[in-house]
């Protein structure tokens, strides 16, 4: 609508809203989206993921400067942490990925003790069915997976939204996407689903990490911003070091 005479378009308005990819620490036997079930170059184990490199990989290979561009038109930023811009506590000078796929292929041939880079793997990404932006999503990590080893092969399906969501609460998929948006505008309620193993994604994800769960308990406790300010700070840490979504 930019440019239609009599229209006044506003652009660029900040919103409190985060999108991510989630890796699934134990994805379920009956998941379909595991090829063979094997590390055999026609599927994956159920625990995949356990293993930081196979993580770490996956996300140096994303590109999110192209993600930004061609998905949602420029109108977004890169996260350092699950504590977003307009949050309370949000730190910008925390560490954060870019995509490097030296350092992705140095992971991916490191990933269960170079099985991963020898065999290969195969498994479905999935996302819901019209969502522009999370295929785009997918499809970069499969173009640039493909292009560190031919070995790796990632198919893109499109879910209605029911289907998927049972999916990820069920752990049907290796991965899943979604957003979330703020119930209050606390640091806390965003480092619950994304960090506690029994949070909202976390917990869908099987991702467990006591330190985290002790932190997270610590800074909703505390009536000290200076040292809340430091909790979240070790937790956005946590998240970067153990990177459990992209």
């Amino acid at each position: 609508l930019e440019g239609v005479e009599g229209l006044t378009v506003y652009k660029d308005l900040p919103q409190i809203q985060i999108d991510s990819f989630f890796f699934q620490f134990d994805i379920s036997p009956e998941s379909t989206m595991v090829g063979s079930g094997q590390l055999d170059g026609k599927g994956i184990p159920l625990d995949f993921f356990s293993d930081l490199d196979v993580r770490l990989g996956f996300t140096y290979a994303f590109d999110w400067d192209t993600y930004i561009k061609d998905a949602v038109l420029g109108e977004g930023q890169q996260a350092n942490s699950p504590v977003i811009e307009g949050l309370s506590y949000y730190n910008p000078d925390l560490p954060k990925y870019s995509m490097d796929l030296a350092k992705a292929e140095e992971h991916l041939r490191a990933a269960w003790d170079g099985q991963v880079w020898e065999k290969g793997f195969t498994l479905t990404l999935c996302y819901n069915a019209g969502n522009l932006p999370r295929r785009t999503a997918c499809e970069i990590l499969q173009q640039n997976l493909l292009s560190i080893n031919e070995k790796f092969v990632v198919s893109i399906q499109a879910m209605q939204w029911p289907t998927l969501l049972r999916g990820m609460y069920t752990g049907l998929l290796p991965m899943f996407q979604i957003g979330w948006l703020p119930d209050f505008t606390d640091a806390h309620n965003f480092v619950v689903p994304f960090l506690h193993s029994q949070g909202t994604f976390s917990g869908w994800q099987n991702y467990s990490n006591p330190e985290a769960d002790a932190l997270i308990a610590q800074g909703i406790a505390s009536t000290d911003p200076a040292e809340r300010q430091s909790i979240y700070n070790q937790l956005a840490q946590i998240y970067y070091d153990d990177a459990p979504g992209i």
